[in-house]
């Protein structure tokens, strides 16, 4: 974490600074973005005529006179939050990145990278196979007396909601493995709820798409899909994990043995070993200097044969020293037989 502490006031006009950046460069980014919404219509109506999907004389119409450009504008705003998306992420990252540790700052990241790839093949699924199949059938429900003719507006929103959608609920893998992977939540319990999970995947299936069957199984079902192999691939990992861990605590055991401080190197028990040799054996009862206070069952003593011989300390010392030595129940004995 950053050791710079700030106060709720900075951290509010971080907040705010951070924010009008965001907006300038969506605000900028607006202008290509609507000048790019009617060649981006064109576009989009050319190639369903040369996929088949449009008859070659369809065309898009609109029923109120402002329609069309509040379809212009929402597009522009579409293309303006895509073109200033990398000022969004970065901005966002330089206000949260200071409160997170260092691996949590690389998790981050790795995934950053995974959930735009994972957005975008979520709106490639859905602009190349979803809405074309959808317009298909609504125009395979024509007869010789009743004939579709789609609004523009209705077409575009159809078609943004899809490509939205769809890059939202690719976004389940991510959500998975940071839930397992930081250990929020056990792969056993998502296991174990699987029924709920997938239910739940349906009914945002069912708000994030128009209401009709097809366009909601053609996104709940892959994005059940995506749930399994995500939850494959974050057991795996665990499983990988496991693995390395058991490998490392054999090699800490190992280094932990080699430096107990219970094995001592040769030299230093050959010292210990002369230091001893320093030491007489310990003299019998007689030897103490108070053998009146002597007990078989306390040995604590320290008579002055067990100090060596080179030794500076005196005599009187040495008798103070073996008298605090001596056991308090000796001298409570002698009051007690006193009485």
């Amino acid at each position: 974490m950053d050791d710079k502490k700030l106060s709720l006031v900075d951290h509010l006009e971080e907040l705010r600074r951070r924010i009008f950046i965001q907006l300038c460069a969506v605000i900028v980014m607006y202008i290509p973005g609507y000048l790019l919404a009617q060649p981006s219509i064109d576009l989009l109506i050319n190639s369903l005529k040369r996929g088949n999907v449009f008859p070659a004389d369809a065309t898009l119409v609109y029923t109120e006179p402002m329609s069309f450009f509040f379809t212009q504008l929402s597009m522009g705003l579409v293309y303006a939050l895509v073109f200033a998306s990398p000022v969004l992420a970065y901005q966002t990252w330089q206000f949260v990145a200071p409160a997170l540790f260092k691996h949590e700052r690389m998790a981050i990241s790795r995934l950053s990278g995974f959930s735009c790839l994972l957005f975008l093949i979520g709106v490639a699924f859905a602009i190349f196979l979803v809405f074309p199949a959808l317009i298909r059938f609504s125009y395979g429900m024509a007869t010789d007396n009743i004939r579709p003719m789609l609004q523009v507006d209705s077409v575009v929103y159809l078609a943004v909601l899809l490509m939205l959608g769809f890059g939202v609920m690719f976004q389940l893998p991510i959500v998975v493995a940071f839930l397992t992977l930081s250990g929020i939540v056990e792969i056993d319990t998502i296991k174990k709820a699987r029924p709920y999970v997938v239910l739940v995947i349906f009914v945002l299936a069912a708000i994030l798409t128009p209401p009709d069957v097809i366009s909601q199984l053609a996104m709940g079902i892959p994005s059940w899909i995506l749930f399994e192999l995500s939850l494959l691939f974050v057991q795996a990992s665990l499983r990988k994990k496991k693995e390395l861990k058991a490998q490392e605590e054999p090699e800490e055991e190992e280094g932990n043995e080699e430096a107990s401080p219970m094995v001592q190197p040769a030299a230093q028990n050959s010292e210990n070993q002369a230091r001893a040799n320093n030491y007489t054996t310990p003299p019998d009862q007689g030897d103490y200097p108070n053998p009146d206070l002597y007990d078989e069952s306390y040995h604590q003593y320290e008579p002055e044969s067990y100090y060596p011989s080179n030794s500076d300390v005196s005599p009187q010392d040495k008798q103070v020293r073996i008298r605090n030595t001596t056991p308090a129940k000796h001298g409570t004995r002698g009051r007690r037989r006193n009485r």
